[in-house]
């Protein structure tokens, strides 16, 4: 099951978009998955966004505690989200170690992040 996709980063880190109804805790351990090789990482630091500007928001937020109105321009879960800021870490395959930085997605819509599984 898919906690959120790889939309950008660097080589060792990583951004992810979490997806609506799941939760990416900091500290957590996500496995990546790409062309069949597993990316080990761990979430350390969270971001709230939005789709809106900051500028609609303070208009938005304004009308909202000014007039005492409930303006909703977009569904809650559509408007805003979390992007999770994630380390990558060295994993082995077939005996080999690998570097996180032989593990760069060929595109941002190619990952997606799921629990790690642990014993």
């Amino acid at each position: 099951m898919a906690k959120g996709i790889i939309i950008g980063g660097k080589v060792g880190e990583l951004i992810a978009r979490q997806k609506t109804g799941e939760r990416i805790e900091l500290g957590e351990l996500l496995i990546a998955e790409h062309d069949g090789h597993r990316n080990l990482l761990q979430a350390y630091d969270l971001i709230f966004s939005s789709q809106l500007s900051q500028q609609n928001l303070e208009m938005i937020g304004g009308m909202t505690l000014e007039q005492d109105t409930d303006f909703e321009f977009l569904e809650p879960h559509e408007r805003t989200y979390t992007l999770a800021i994630s380390r990558a870490w060295p994993t082995s395959q077939a005996g080999r170690q690998r570097r996180p930085r032989d593990s760069r997605p060929s595109s941002p819509n190619s990952e997606t992040c799921s629990p790690a599984i642990s014993h």
